[in-house]
């Protein structure tokens, strides 16, 4: 049965790519670049706007749901039973490890389209603000909150974590999920983390890291995923320990949840293998964009390397020095 919504998955999204990029990618070049370019001078962060602008429609067609909005993987436990659930379950887990209370001031580095944002503010009466890379992520994060009723409580900026446009101490807790992996300088990201958070104020990560590397495959499996996602590396656990040291943060806290996201990574993995082949064809023949097969390409690797703990996934918690 998994299998076989995973084919029926697959041809709605085939279907869907080539009716979208026959009609629409002269369009979407055009959008990208008057909904005000870069907001850096990084190579990275083009590419990475890039990418997200180009695989939109994959992740919302057969990813994300109405509910969560999610572009993230499920934690998979004893409660969760289907793959909303487990995506919810994500949420719910890097909300328990923020301790948050109402009124107090998010910052979520990496937004997306919105969906964490606007289900912190609803869930824990906090103030979110959203930021994106993305024009167009954050014109559609908009809408959402829009949709939603939550304009006074969470909004959505255009720019990046490495320079955030905000004073010391501005925040309560910093939230990332799934997003901090594309910072080309980790450390000097966390450093501008640590610098908006409020002292004694909190820090959660969730991502996928380096794991064991016993065999050139893994090594192999890896930098697929990198060139897939458009990601300028993949870190280990012990980096991101180091660096939070180094940067003013304490209390740090790291739990595995490579295990728990199998059956979300399965489920992706498998629904990009079923279009694989019309997939290959397309982009032979000029219909699908080298950024969009990589895409898939680089998701089946991931699943590839889970399963043979070569990449990893990780929630990481800290908190800023009070002194």
């Amino acid at each position: 049965m998994s299998r076989l919504r995973s084919i029926v998955h697959g041809a709605r999204w085939w279907a869907w790519t080539i009716a979208h990029n026959a009609n629409g990618r002269a369009e979407e070049r055009s959008n990208s670049a008057s909904n005000g370019g870069d907001p850096t001078d990084s190579p990275w962060h083009e590419a990475i706007v890039r990418y997200y602008d180009l695989t939109h429609h994959h992740y919302h067609l057969v990813w994300s749901d109405w509910q969560t909005q999610a572009l993230h993987y499920g934690i998979d436990d004893e409660q969760t039973r289907n793959h909303t659930q487990r995506l919810q379950r994500t949420n719910e887990v890097l909300a328990a490890a923020l301790e948050l209370k109402p009124g107090m001031r998010v910052l979520d580095a990496g937004c997306g389209t919105g969906g964490s944002a606007c289900w912190l503010a609803e869930q824990f009466g906090v103030h979110v603000t959203g930021l994106t890379i993305s024009p167009r992520q954050a014109k559609l994060a908009r809408e959402n909150a829009d949709r939603r009723g939550l304009a006074d409580s969470v909004r959505f900026v255009c720019g990046n974590y490495d320079r955030l446009d905000a004073s010391e101490g501005s925040f309560d807790r910093v939230w990332a999920l799934e997003s901090f992996v594309h910072g080309p300088d980790k450390r000097a990201t966390l450093t501008e983390m640590a610098r908006v958070l409020k002292p004694g104020g909190r820090l959660v990560i969730a991502d996928g890291m380096r794991g064991d590397e016993r065999h050139r495959l893994d090594t192999w499996l890896l930098e697929r995923i990198e060139r897939g996602w458009t990601l300028p590396g993949i870190a280990a656990v012990q980096d991101y320990r180091r660096w939070l040291a180094e940067t003013g943060f304490e209390d740090i806290a790291v739990v595995d949840h490579s295990a728990a996201i199998g059956r979300s990574a399965r489920r992706l993995a498998l629904t990009c293998a079923a279009v694989l082949p019309g997939m290959t064809i397309g982009h032979r023949i000029g219909l699908i964009h080298d950024v969009e097969r990589a895409n898939v390409l680089g998701t089946i690797a991931a699943w590839a390397a889970l399963r043979r703990g070569a990449w990893t996934y990780h929630v990481v918690t800290a908190r800023r020095a009070i002194s």
